[in-house]
């Protein structure tokens, strides 16, 4: 975004470590302490059964490396979250109104 020579580029950027969408689904189902059952459903068309995002365009041109495990960052991810859906909670339970557009 702050480069001039990089506008209006696509980059992939995440870690190049291939997961499956239904590891992803049940690694945040255990974060949110899920003990449901998990049900196969059908996709929708061009869903991705697998996620590998090739980073090396980001990495030549950006310098762009990960610093985190993927899973480490879905745990940072669902932590921010859940800290967020609880303080938007608690500012409506004192009084706030929630806005119209909000689906919390």
């Amino acid at each position: 975004m702050e480069t001039a020579t990089e506008q209006n580029e696509i980059f992939h950027i995440g870690t190049m470590e291939e997961v499956t969408i239904e590891h992803l689904i049940r690694e945040t189902g255990k974060l949110l302490g899920f003990t449901g059952e998990y049900i196969n459903a059908p996709t929708y068309p061009g869903s991705v059964s697998k996620r590998c995002p090739d980073i090396a365009k980001a990495q030549h041109l950006l310098g762009y490396y990960p610093k985190i495990s993927l899973l480490e960052g879905l745990e940072k991810t669902v932590n921010w979250y859940q800290h967020d859906l609880a303080t938007r909670i608690s500012f409506f339970e004192k009084g706030f109104e929630k806005p119209k557009h909000d689906h919390v």
